[in-house]
């Protein structure tokens, strides 16, 4: 009874200690960020339902669309790569497939098929502001997400 007990709480240490984190630790990005607002050039986009979120795990990245009025029913999501260099994030959208739309985020974004560099305003453990200044377009782009 006891090799029995001893077993277990070996066991139970080992699943407690193991790794959650795919190819190693990320730091505060790892995880899920729910996209709370959008500003454009200051202004809250009233358009966007608060129904966004950042997946990030090793260099991947996932964008999920879920319905507002009934999660966690999902609606759209597209993949891509992501990079921290310094104050930046890179966001790579530029992969093509058979079917495309898992590699272009969704238009409600703001972001570009292709690669998006986002000034970190703030990071930490719980919050996430960044700020997409796009070569294609004038306008100012600030998302504020949240750790869930």
């Amino acid at each position: 009874m006891r090799a029995l007990s001893l077993k277990l709480l070996l066991l139970t240490a080992l699943c407690l200690s193991s790794c959650m984190q795919h190819n190693g630790d990320i730091g505060d990005w790892f995880g899920t960020w729910h996209l709370q607002t959008i500003t454009v050039d200051g202004t809250e986009d009233t358009a966007y339902e608060s129904n966004c979120f950042f997946q990030f795990q090793t260099d991947k990245v996932r964008l999920s669309e879920v319905d507002p009025s009934g999660y966690p029913d999902l609606l759209d999501e597209c993949f891509g790569r992501w990079k921290q260099e310094g104050n930046t994030l890179i966001l790579d959208f530029s992969y093509t497939s058979h079917s495309g739309s898992y590699w272009t985020p969704m238009p409600g974004t703001y972001l570009e098929k292709g690669v998006n560099n986002l000034e970190i305003n703030t990071l930490n453990s719980k919050n996430l502001i960044l700020t997409l200044h796009s070569p294609t377009s004038p306008r100012t782009i600030t998302y504020t997400l949240r750790k869930q």
